[in-house]
């Protein structure tokens, strides 16, 4: 079989996703609010590696393991906007797994695992202390016949 690098699905997948359940902060798939040394609201959420790693156990499917980090970033100065951040993103991506609703492009899903959720303080040059969060999520997927 011909395999396809899933990265490009997997990331639009998760950033539809997200985009289509979450509101009040923005989903950016890249690092503008970066680039101009100022952040574009007072929290957002950045799609940031992905990974794929192919499976080889079976020879007549394409399967896949990815790895996706999500960081999210508030300018509240506790924890608890980086936490209710992290608890709704997480909610999200296991609630689409667990009902089949996450699409990803020319991928079958097989499994969705949350990894990795972490939170620290990080201190930015605009004098602000900023709430840094990020989750890992572990997905099994096979690329779909063509």
């Amino acid at each position: 079989m011909i395999r396809t690098v899933p990265i490009t699905a997997v990331q639009a997948a998760v950033y539809k996703t997200l985009n289509k359940c979450l509101k009040g902060y923005p989903i950016l798939d890249d690092s503008t609010p970066f680039e101009d040394g100022k952040p574009s609201a007072s929290s957002f959420c950045v799609i940031g590696p992905i990974s794929a790693v192919p499976d080889g156990s079976k020879t007549d499917a394409a399967l896949w393991n990815c790895t996706i980090t999500i960081d999210v970033y508030s300018d509240y100065c506790g924890k608890k906007i980086i936490n209710q951040m992290l608890d709704e993103i997480v909610t999200v991506l296991t609630m689409m797994a667990e009902s089949d609703a996450l699409e990803i492009d020319k991928y079958n899903l097989i499994c969705l695992n949350i990894e990795l959720v972490e939170v620290h303080a990080e201190d930015w040059s605009d004098s602000r202390i900023w709430q840094h969060g990020s989750i890992r999520a572990g997905l099994k997927i096979e690329q779909q016949m063509i």
